[in-house]
This record gives structure tokens, C-alpha cells and sequence, in this order.
């Protein structure tokens, strides 16, 4: 999880809304399901926020260096970002992956398979109006893809 958006509020879908679909997800993937959460320093309120939670199922990475945010992407069973550094960095590892936007632009997603991207239904609305359920749709669709893949050989 990449709760990051290095260019203002506007790229920023909330990490109240990343908690809500890490359940989600956890309903989904497994009561064994852990969750990583790569932020940095202006994502210091959201380190606080996850560390008062207590969650023995989330972890932080904070202020990573990029070879060991590189390493932690290509490990990832899936990545869910907003549009960030991070969020170029699993991209490029071509992990499966769902990027949330505040509105759709082929400069900062590359489809392919094994991705998704998640806008607002509506251009006027804010990337806010994006529901966990909105991109938990998006994640189950490319987990699916990614399973037929591996299967296939």
C-alpha cells in the first residue's frame, strides 16, 4: 500500500480508505494477509496514524532508499498506490498492480497486464469519491489475471 502523493492533496486517496480495503482485501486473500505501507516524509501523519493502530498485520517502510523499495515491490503479491515515486518504482518491476488517480492520464499509468487503474467515476469529482470497494473490484480483476498467468506456466 502507497498512500503517498508527492504533488498535493488531489492525488491522495486517504489512508482511512487504504485501511477499509486492506479488510477487504483480507477477507479476500487471507487471515494470514499482511500489508505493507510505504511512506515518506510527508506521510508523516499516516505513520502515526498506522503505528497507533496496533495492527499486527500492518507494517511500515519509511524513508526507504529505492534499491530497498525496489527489492520490497518485486516481493509484493500486489501493490495498490496513488500516483508517487513509489508507485513508478512497482510499475517498472511490472508487479501486479492498481493505481488510484484523480483522473485518467496515460503519463503516470502503463497499462499492461496485471494492472489496473481506479479514477473517479466523474471527472469533477475528487479522488476521494473512489470507494475501497471501487478498488477492490480493480484488485480482485488483476489478482485473477495474475493467478491465470501463473497457472498457465
Amino acid at each position: 500500500m502507497i498512500p503517498g502523493g508527492g504533488a498535493g492533496a488531489f492525488k491522495r486517496w486517504s489512508l482511512a480508505n487504504y485501511v477499509r480495503l486492506a479488510d477487504r482485501l483480507k477477507q479476500l486473500l487471507g487471515n494470514g494477509t499482511r500489508f505493507l505501507y510505504v511512506l515518506g516524509r510527508q506521510e508523516a501523519a499516516e505513520r502515526d496514524a498506522l503505528e497507533a493502530m496496533r495492527r499486527p498485520d500492518f507494517a511500515i517502510a519509511y524513508c526507504r532508499p529505492i534499491p530497498e523499495l525496489s527489492a520490497v515491490m518485486l516481493q509484493a503479491r500486489l501493490v495498490v498506490a496513488n500516483d508517487c515515486g513509489p508507485s513508478h518504482i512497482a510499475q517498472g518491476a511490472c508487479v501486479p498492480y492498481v493505481g488510484i488517480f484523480n483522473e485518467p492520464n496515460p503519463e503516470w499509468f502503463w497499462q499492461r497486464p496485471r494492472s489496473a487503474a481506479v479514477v473517479p467515476r466523474r471527472l469533477e469529482d475528487g479522488i476521494d469519491t473512489i470507494t475501497p470497494d471501487d478498488v477492490l473490484g480493480a484488485c480482485r480483476k488483476v489478482l485473477e489475471h495474475h493467478a491465470h498467468i501463473a497457472y498457465a506456466g
